[in-house]
């Protein structure tokens, strides 16, 4: 990939207004997860949005963005990042570039070398950590204490979606499938539906299923009502600013200005997904309700975007749209699994808006690419691919004048998938899970303890055994005053009796 950077001096104006519009993206689903919850846990919802901000700056500054971009400069290109060269791989020599794992440059932005180019780059790349870690907080606040979702944002920021990120966009090894393995351009991710969305949905289940295993099941219905609406008018709100700031997101990544990636082609792509994304839960819930659901259409269109995200530089338009529209299929049928069969509290429906659309996403690419678009992308077919010139990222069904790359694209693909559950999903719920288990078999140790020993008592307790024996004494002393008589009284009672 290569990647155009910012002037010496400061950053263009153009970059500057595409940066604050990048900012609409999370607030759009900010509001759209406030539009979706009940009204006491709406404040909780708007405040774990602003400290994702706070706190995923933090975790991106001490360590994400040095594990996400340190070797960068050895695979690409970045004005302003050429000491970028640090990159951790299992391997030695010329075999370990093509498999890095993590980088070890960028710590805080100490580096004294750095100029306004290399702040800008970082900028850009911390918006995408910021969605990721914003997904999780806002799907579990007041559903765990407050130092968890602490821990879950400097987690996912600081570390989780740096390492995935690295793999896929900072030369890391899921990049380079395609020349270790002869997969394909190796695994493609234009914009994040898998390295934004699913990662930070997939960290969210993990909470909730977790949770979900410290309560006992209920009883349910076979049917369930549609969720609940509460503020529509945040809910249609935050989907169109949503729509807005995924265009500006997508093409302020400097490492996606490459010439063969065209700004209309994206946009337009993202509007044909979003379209088809909403059309399947409007109708589903007109048919199922007797009226389109807000709620459900809104999130249908947040999915369609998120499914494109991956493939909307290299999909033909018929394709966005076909993409979109079995998101927003799977949209219902996966909040009913997660809500009403399983029993997770996914009150904000991140499997349905994030995970499952971000999944089919990745995968879309291996079906859809056309072959047009993406020439050179992850280091493949700079001038030619599969024997043909000017061929780029291509799947099952390409243009006429492409060859289909199958099923090496689609298997690249496949293992960015598996990765990302395993490290987004499986990995911390194991872990949530042994930790609750520990906790719970310290619980019962701790209720089966025998009682204290007298001589352990507490001190108020031999305050008020000391307090008794004295009202015992007292009461004692008592009757036997009582009991006993004067001589005097002796002698008198004598006499009388004589």
């Amino acid at each position: 990939m290569a990647a155009e950077g910012a002037g010496e001096g400061s950053a263009p104006h153009a970059l500057v207004l595409t940066l604050a519009l990048a900012w609409l993206l999370p607030l759009g689903l900010t509001l759209l997860a406030v539009g979706g919850s009940q009204q006491e846990r709406a404040p909780d919802v708007a405040v774990a949005a602003l400290a994702a901000v706070a706190l995923s700056l933090l975790g991106y500054l001490v360590s994400g963005f040095a594990f996400q971009y340190g070797g960068l400069s050895l695979v690409a290109a970045v004005p302003g990042l050429e000491l970028f060269v640090a990159e951790w791989s299992p391997f030695a020599g010329a075999r370990g570039a093509d498999w890095g794992i993590i980088g070890l440059h960028g710590f805080l932005l100490q580096d004294p070398d750095l100029d306004t180019r290399a702040y800008t780059f970082f900028l850009l790349q911390w918006l995408p950590a910021l969605t990721a870690t914003l997904i999780p907080l806002v799907a579990v606040a007041r559903k765990v204490p407050s130092y968890a979702l602490l821990l879950v944002a400097l987690l996912v920021s600081g570390v989780l979606y740096p390492l995935y990120g690295n793999w896929i966009w900072g030369g890391g090894w899921l990049a380079h499938l395609g020349q270790t393995v002869g997969w394909g351009h190796g695994a493609v991710d234009f914009a994040g539906s898998g390295t934004v969305f699913t990662l930070g949905g997939g960290v969210a289940l993990a909470l909730l299923a977790s949770a979900a295993m410290q309560r006992p099941r209920v009883k349910t219905r076979d049917t369930a009502p549609l969720p609940p609406v509460h503020f529509p008018l945040f809910m249609i709100l935050g989907a169109f600013v949503a729509l807005a700031g995924s265009w500006a997101l997508f093409l302020a990544n400097p490492l996606l200005s490459t010439a063969d990636v065209h700004p209309v082609t994206v946009v337009g792509n993202i509007i044909f997904a979003a379209a088809g994304g909403l059309l399947l839960p409007l109708l589903y819930t007109w048919f199922v309700a007797g009226r389109p659901d807000a709620l459900m259409t809104a999130r249908g269109l947040v999915a369609g975007l998120v499914a494109i995200a991956a493939g909307a530089a290299f999909v033909p338009g018929w394709a966005a749209l076909a993409t979109g529209v079995v998101a927003g299929a799977l949209l219902p049928p996966v909040h009913y699994v997660v809500t009403h069969l399983l029993q997770w509290d996914d009150e904000t429906a991140v499997a349905g808006t994030f995970v499952v659309p971000g999944c089919w996403g990745l995968l879309a690419v291996g079906l859809f690419a056309s072959g047009r678009w993406g020439i050179g992308w992850n280091g493949i077919g700079a001038d030619a691919h599969l024997g043909i010139s000017g061929q780029g990222v291509s799947g099952y069904w390409t243009d006429a004048l492409y060859l289909a790359d199958w099923p090496g694209q689609f298997l690249a693909q496949l293992t960015a998938l598996l990765v990302l559950l395993t490290l987004s999903f499986i990995l911390p719920y194991l872990l949530l899970a042994t930790l609750t288990q520990v906790r719970g078999a310290l619980r019962q140790t701790l209720q089966r303890r025998p009682p204290l020993p007298a001589a352990s008592a507490s001190a108020a307790e031999l305050r008020s055994a000391l307090s008794a024996a004295d009202d015992a004494a007292e009461t004692i002393l008592t009757i036997r005053a009582g009991d006993e008589q004067t001589p005097g009284e002796g002698q008198s009672k004598a006499a009388a009796d004589d």
